[in-house]
């Protein structure tokens, strides 16, 4: 069975793997953060509530908004943002990772403020 695997830029996101690279370094940041992520990437270009994200990332679990701000913050900071001057924005999760296949045509979608 093929694993897909998807690309921003210089960044592998492997769901089955369970693992994120970097111009080949390995990104760390915690597993609901990583469930969000991989949430976000799977359903490219649609709206995801975040009582979605919140039950996907942790399972039936209750927890309060402000959790999710935070694995979300983690993912920004993990994925570039304030590096530079670049910000990325939220809705740039949807929409920035496509299949490695067709990576090498993605425009980037880093911004800089």
């Amino acid at each position: 069975m093929d694993e897909e695997v998807f690309v921003f830029e210089s960044v592998r996101l492997n769901p089955a793997q369970r693992t994120l690279f970097e111009a080949g370094k390995a990104l760390r940041f915690g597993t609901r953060a990583f469930d969000i992520l991989v949430a976000l990437v799977e359903r490219a270009g649609e709206t995801i509530s975040k009582e979605e994200l919140i039950a996907r990332a942790w399972l039936g679990t209750a927890v309060e908004e402000a959790a999710l701000r935070a694995h979300v913050v983690a993912l920004r900071k993990a994925l570039g943002d304030g590096r530079a001057g670049r910000r990325r924005h939220a809705e740039h999760f949807c929409t920035m990772f496509a299949p490695a296949e067709s990576a090498p045509m993605m425009p980037s979608l880093l911004t800089a403020n």
